[in-house]
């Protein structure tokens, strides 16, 4: 048994794009929120990993626990992140939200269903965003994703 990650053993971190609208406009509902595998970001930092079904419940599980019950925040450009930061930020609104309760172990990694403001759900459908890129919580050491973030 490992020990649990401290926080100077837990890196904040954001990964690739997955697709949330399909090539005929079609918004999802049911979102693909971290895939199996190994993965790196665009700019090459990485990997993070998501190995098995039973790390992904580990994960599900320390996202339920960590977020109390509460609603897991879908936002633009990482603004949840990066709203305080002078220069960087902006407003951190929401795009959708997803219910804890909603999260799943799918053949292809960690699924949620994702309740788009009508705002987002706009945005999406004019295909003026067309991906998500989750930020996700990781071991600085294993390289393990241990939660998911936003």
């Amino acid at each position: 048994m490992t020990k649990p990650a401290t926080a100077q053993d837990v890196q904040v971190l954001a990964r690739t794009s997955i697709e949330v609208v399909s090539g005929d406009g079609v918004v999802a509902k049911n979102v693909l929120l971290l895939p199996f595998g190994e993965y790196y970001g665009r700019d090459g930092r990485g990997p993070y990993i998501l190995k098995d079904r039973e790390h992904a419940e580990a994960v599900i599980a320390a996202t339920k626990s960590f977020n109390g019950g509460q609603d897991i925040l879908f936002n633009y450009d990482h603004q949840s992140e990066y709203a305080a930061v002078p220069g960087v930020g902006g407003q951190a609104k929401a795009a959708g939200w997803v219910k804890p309760a909603t999260l799943a172990v799918a053949d292809d990694g960690i699924r949620g269903d994702v309740e788009w403001t009508s705002a987002a759900e706009s945005a999406l459908t004019a295909r003026e965003y067309r991906y998500h890129s989750p930020h996700f919580r990781v071991d600085r050491t294993t390289r393990l994703v241990t939660r998911i973030a936003n």
